[in-house]
């Protein structure tokens, strides 16, 4: 057997048995022609990124996705970069749709993105009807939009806010079907309500149909000034739906079905029951007597209908059912947009068959540019209600 042994001379240089170094010079040689068959493939290559308007997009991401290289756009939206001639770039930009676009040997490369409707800042409506960016609004403004109110599950518009903003108050009055809760902003009181620029009340809020509505801005401090005195308890503006410029026909069906369950209902007294109390409290407080004990037993006995009772506990719901269904359809072109909406909404009262509620709204909104400065618009608004109280 041969030994190979790895020492050290005075001058400090390694030696390596023969074999070893063959196969490090072979293992250079073959590390080296793949480096040059990759320098060989790579291209240089130039472009430019605009947004659907045609603008530059500032500072976009370019990376290639198998060379690794990477660089973002300049002022002009344009690029250098050294990639693979069979690469791919992906391109991307905060609030843009991210793209990817093979290079194919291309030596200049145009790419659009478009917005992502998704990741756009929230808007809020101002006092002066304005939408602006809820990051540069330095004043007290709640807001919510047509998403969160898609999902709601109520019968008035006013409900489907509750829970949705800070700073607002709701109270329920009644129980009663198509009952409304009473809305304040901070405890200060009634405010004003504006729905698309006119002024109106609460019932007509409550009479929209909750799917109708495009956002809700709750003015609370010296943004709802513009309005003056009237909207000293703040105010509330709402904007409904409307087409859109150069949209596709869209049609939307929501629906639901469901059942309202009492948390708790005692089974009342009966007459004889308020007629035993009465006799009980005259008794003890020496009172003339205003029931006889003859007239007690009449009711005791229920000699007759008039002397029975009425039996509620029979007609009260287990569980009312309530249903809502709505549809609609918005589009447009250059000049004009558009937007219908038809809706009904059926909710029973824990009374069967005493009381109920059921209306149904139709909304249309048409937006026409006569000129780039002359516009028309046509809003509707109607409804058919109805109500049973016992």
């Amino acid at each position: 057997m041969k030994n190979h042994n790895l020492f050290l001379t005075p001058d400090y240089r390694y030696r390596l048995p023969e074999s070893n170094f063959k196969k490090l010079i072979l293992s250079l040689i073959i590390l080296l022609s793949f480096v040059h068959v990759a320098a060989q493939n790579n291209i240089n290559i130039s472009g430019t990124v605009v947004d659907d308007q045609g603008e530059a997009v500032i500072g976009a991401s370019v990376v290639a996705q198998k060379s690794k290289n990477g660089t973002i756009t300049d002022v002009e939206g344009n690029f250098k970069l050294s990639v693979r001639s069979n690469d791919v770039l992906t391109i991307s930009f905060i609030g843009y749709i991210t793209q990817t676009v093979p290079v194919s040997g291309k030596n200049n490369i145009v790419v659009t993105l478009k917005e992502n409707s998704m990741l756009l800042d929230e808007v809020v409506v101002t006092g002066f009807g304005l939408a602006q960016k809820k990051a540069s609004v330095t004043g007290a403004i709640s807001s919510v939009g047509a998403q969160e109110l898609a999902h709601a599950k109520s019968v008035t518009a006013t409900g489907a806010l509750v829970g949705k903003l800070p700073g607002v108050n709701f109270r329920q009055d009644n129980g009663r079907p198509g009952a409304a809760p009473n809305i304040q902003i901070r405890n200060m009181g009634t405010p004003l309500i504006i729905i698309d620029g006119v002024q109106k009340d609460s019932g007509n809020l409550n009479n929209l149909d909750f799917n109708d509505i495009e956002s809700v801005s709750v003015l609370k401090d010296a943004s709802a000034a513009i309005y003056g005195m009237q909207a000293a308890n703040g105010v509330v503006v709402i904007t409904t739906k409307r087409g859109q410029k150069n949209q596709k026909l869209k049609v939307n069906v929501n629906g639901y079905y469901g059942w309202q369950l009492p948390s708790n209902y005692p089974k009342p007294a009966s007459a004889e029951d308020y007629l035993a109390a009465i006799i009980q409290t005259e008794t003890i407080n020496g009172t003339p007597r205003t029931v006889t004990k003859e007239e007690y037993q009449k009711w005791v006995d229920r000699v007759d209908e008039d002397h029975t009772s009425f039996d509620w506990y029979k007609y009260i719901w287990v569980s009312a059912p309530q249903s809502y269904i709505n549809a609609n359809v918005s589009g447009g072109t250059e000049k004009v947009r558009y937007y219908l909406s038809l809706g009904h909404i059926d909710q029973e009262g824990n009374i069967r068959g005493f009381n109920g509620f059921n209306r149904t709204n139709m909304q249309s909104n048409i937006d026409i540019d006569i000129t780039n400065r002359f516009k028309v618009g046509v809003a509707i608004n109607g409804r058919i209600e109805t109500t049973d109280n016992p």
